[in-house]
């Protein structure tokens, strides 16, 4: 699923950057490349605010656009990234 697309508040796994060299350059610059963690934290209109690597970005939809991500799962663990911290409940 695209990053745009994403759950508020959920942890997510960087699959793969589509689009040109140009975006996919811009988007590695920012750090968002395949198997870095990020998290949705709120959107408004087009623009959103990701959390990746205890850094909150200001990104377009049309990059997020881009990103293809996946729900982070640990094996019996549901992890989820609240204020830049890794928080894990086991069940």
């Amino acid at each position: 699923m695209n990053l745009s697309m994403a759950d508020v508040g959920r942890a997510y796994i960087v699959d793969s950057i589509r689009g040109r060299d140009k975006v996919q350059r811009q988007l590695a610059n920012m750090g968002l490349v395949p198997g870095a963690n990020v998290q949705l934290l709120s959107s408004l209109h087009q623009n959103y605010i990701i959390l990746l690597n205890q850094t909150r970005l200001g990104v377009s939809r049309e990059l997020l656009d881009k990103v293809q991500v996946h729900l982070q799962e640990s094996a019996g663990a549901e992890t989820e990234i609240q204020g830049g911290i890794f928080r894990e409940n086991f069940t």
